[in-house]
């Protein structure tokens, strides 16, 4: 897995700022619900970056549970 991170200089030291997001994702089954929290290795701030992240997102959850009757997709504060 590959972890992406953006550096800020500061009188010639290098900082390193964490750039991941955590989603809390909901999927409705016919056999009930199912909660968790999933980690994103990068935090998009474009509306194109937080679409294509949110589409991402949603993919995974339809590969993963098939038998979905829905589902919601939630990017937390952090």
């Amino acid at each position: 897995m590959c972890r992406r991170a953006d550096y800020v200089i500061s009188a010639g030291v290098s900082l390193m700022q964490t750039t991941t997001a955590t989603y809390s994702i909901q999927v409705t089954r016919e056999g009930g619900h199912t909660s968790f929290l999933k980690t994103m290795p990068t935090r998009p701030t474009t509306h194109k970056g937080i679409k294509s992240q949110n589409n991402k997102l949603s993919k995974w959850v339809e590969k993963c549970y098939p038998d979905f009757t829905s589902y919601e997709v939630i990017l937390l504060d952090s």
